[in-house]
């Protein structure tokens, strides 16, 4: 079962988009973006640059989230049956690399002050890994 795509609010966007060539051939165009990331309990930063080659499928791109609301981000993070989230962020550093239609992504995820909402049960889980595991920890 797919979801729909959540959506998600950008303010103050700032996009640079260079080197456009028409036909495309072989150009290469850059982009950059940057804008806040409403949030539920709080906003966060993305920023996004990179190149794509739109005849070859090739792309470099360089993603960054700063403190973007995990409660926001909920519906990518939770399947039916698991915890909720109260409160928490998440920051991202994302380098994605196409080649000969080949994805090459590398990156880290860190999340801050992740609280879950009262357990519905002893089996509840975040992400697959039980979420009082996680209380536990969080309360020591």
């Amino acid at each position: 079962m797919t979801r729909p795509p959540l959506k998600t609010r950008l303010e103050r966007v700032d996009a640079v988009v260079g080197d456009v060539a028409v036909p495309w051939l072989k150009a290469r165009t850059r982009f950059e973006l940057s804008a806040i990331v409403k949030g539920i309990r709080r906003d966060g930063q993305v920023k996004a640059s990179g190149w794509l080659a739109p005849t070859q499928g090739d792309s470099s791109s360089q993603i960054t989230l700063h403190a973007v609301d995990l409660v926001g981000l909920q519906p990518y993070l939770v399947k039916m049956g698991e915890a909720q989230v109260r409160r928490g962020t998440l920051d991202l550093r994302l380098n994605s690399e196409v080649r000969a239609n080949r994805l090459d992504g590398k990156g880290k995820i860190i999340i801050r002050d992740l609280e879950f909402a009262p357990s519905r049960g002893f089996l509840e889980t975040f992400m697959g890994i039980p979420s009082q595991r996680g209380d536990q920890l969080s309360q020591k």
